[in-house]
């Protein structure tokens, strides 16, 4: 069951109804919008005002907004609360195998959705341009603030990182929303057999890792992945290598951390082979290395 469809269940609507096409931004806290920010936004997404002889509009009465633009009428819903009740918290949690999803229906406690309310189940091309559309408003609202982004239609969830703004911006937005940067985060204990036999693993053919990034070819990434401290905070997180010299590995963390906070995305890191615990790259077609990664996560 979807997140969307736990909701509906648990506010006894049934489970199957017609897809909701919209862009949910999940919030720390709530958005603060105004007649001229709103304005603003479809100016910057969609590269002019409305205009009233084409009978375009924008009204916005808090905490709802709707826009009428070149045929398509849209609700932007801007919600001091958590998109899902609280009592199918839980249950929404386990439906999201990634910690960063996990993370961002835990912790939001706001949400901004772009509903499309007309036209009514558009065809397929008819679709995407709707979809553009509104990836491309959502985009003017995504900062820090910002924890998620979710497609109810297709139970998409795509943590806030340096590429999401990209992404919405993107021609094909849905298709670049499920391009994550590095291999998923998933909570593994670091007494769990197959972390320590992936480590091991990885250590001892770390040798091959130092071989093809020496020959590397331009359009290959290269990602190694190493355990950081936080206080009482600890993760497992990839560094997107950019140099290996004297055995020091240098490179920048490739995710947005879940647990500690005395790192952030593309931090500079500078890092020791005893301290890798996997690595990945690809050789163009296949991904090699992961050891710490589930078969059906690669």
């Amino acid at each position: 069951m979807s997140l969307l469809n736990t909701i509906r269940a648990g506010l006894g609507i049934r489970p199957d109804p017609p897809p909701l096409i919209s862009v949910v931004l999940n919030l720390r806290t709530k958005a603060t919008l105004t007649d001229q920010k709103i304005n603003s936004a479809v100016v910057r997404a969609w590269g002019r005002e409305p205009r009233k002889d084409l009978n375009e509009h924008i009204v916005y009465k808090p905490p709802i907004c709707f826009v009428k633009f070149e045929g398509i009428v849209l609700m932007v819903t801007n919600a001091g609360r958590k998109y899902c009740p609280e009592q199918y918290l839980e249950q929404a949690i386990a439906e999201f195998p990634e910690e960063r999803q996990k993370k961002v229906v835990r912790e939001h406690k706001a949400f901004l959705t772009i509903d499309l309310m007309s036209p009514k189940d558009p065809r397929r091309k008819q679709k995407h341009g709707c979809y553009r559309r509104m990836a491309h408003l959502a985009a003017e609202f995504v900062d820090e603030n910002c924890l998620g982004i979710y497609i109810p239609e297709t139970g998409q969830m795509r943590p806030y990182d340096s590429e999401v703004i990209k992404a919405l911006r993107s021609d094909r937005p849905l298709e670049e929303l499920e391009r994550w940067g590095s291999p998923p985060v998933a909570a593994i204990a670091d007494n769990d057999p197959r972390l320590i036999a992936a480590v091991a693993e990885a250590r001892r053919r770390w040798p091959e890792f130092v071989w093809a990034f020496e020959h590397r070819c331009a359009e290959q990434s290269f990602s190694v992945k190493a355990h950081f401290i936080d206080g009482d905070s600890q993760e497992w997180m990839w560094v997107s290598v950019s140099s290996i010299v004297d055995g020091a590995i240098n490179g920048s963390l490739g995710n947005a951390p879940v647990n500690v906070q005395n790192v952030r995305e593309g931090d500079k890191v500078t890092l020791r082979a005893s301290e890798i615990g996997d690595w990945v790259y690809n050789d163009g077609e296949t991904l090699i290395g992961g050891y710490s990664i589930a078969p059906d996560e690669r």
